[in-house]
């Protein structure tokens, strides 16, 4: 009884056109192919180091050559290929590397502050009103999420004031009994600092300076 045979190449389809080109020679190793005739399993074999298989022995007739989808790849032509049995034969396979998604890492969103020193005098020097204003610019809810400032005042010292953000992300701080060194008449290098409480994304620092305010009068 005349026999044939069904061989072929497990190959890398880079630009995933579903052929070979000439230039994809690279093959994928250790691939089952299987072969079926008349409904039934009649040769298995795994592709060698290149990639290449080939089964022998084959009598005529309707034939299906199934290729086992590789871990690692997305097929590019069939998985499986019906064909009649005539005589030796190539069967080719694509094969495209999966290509892994990113997990996506979280990136913080900073909460953006601006300050700002307003000055009411009398006559050469005056009392100092100060308010500290930003905005939170993060996740959503920008309502309604507790920010901490720090201000450190031009002595050493310091205070911590909470503050709950509008609708739009914007909060402030200004002079209360629960903050008796804000807004206050101390002169020197101020600074502050907001942190998000529920992601613990900080501020830039803010420096700024109050100043004596002095009125010179021309006679």
């Amino acid at each position: 009884m005349t026999t044939y045979a069904v061989q072929g190449l497990v190959f890398v389809d880079s630009d995933g056109n579903g052929a070979r080109d000439p230039w994809e020679t690279t093959g994928v190793p250790g691939v089952t192919i299987r072969i079926w005739q008349g409904g039934n399993l009649v040769a298995t074999t795994v592709t060698d180091g290149s990639g290449a298989y080939a089964v022998p022995g084959l009598p005529a007739g309707p034939t299906i050559v199934e290729e086992l989808q590789p871990p690692g790849y997305v097929s590019t032509t069939p998985d499986n290929v019906a064909l009649d049995l005539t005589g030796d034969v190539a069967v080719d396979f694509g094969e495209q590397l999966l290509v892994a998604t990113p997990t996506p890492t979280a990136t913080p969103i900073p909460v953006t502050m601006e300050l700002r020193a307003t000055s009411r005098y009398l006559l050469w020097y005056g009392p100092i009103t100060q308010v500290l204003t930003g905005r939170y610019g993060g996740p959503a809810p920008l309502g309604g999420r507790t920010v901490m400032v720090t201000y450190r005042v031009p002595w050493g010292g310091f205070g911590v004031v909470s503050a709950t953000t509008a609708a739009d992300g914007r909060f402030s701080v200004a002079a209360s009994p629960a903050n008796p060194n804000f807004g206050t008449t101390e002169i020197g290098t101020w600074r502050a600092q907001a942190v998000d409480v529920t992601t613990g994304v900080q501020s830039n620092e803010v420096v700024w300076d109050v100043k004596w305010f002095k009125i010179h009068l021309k006679q």
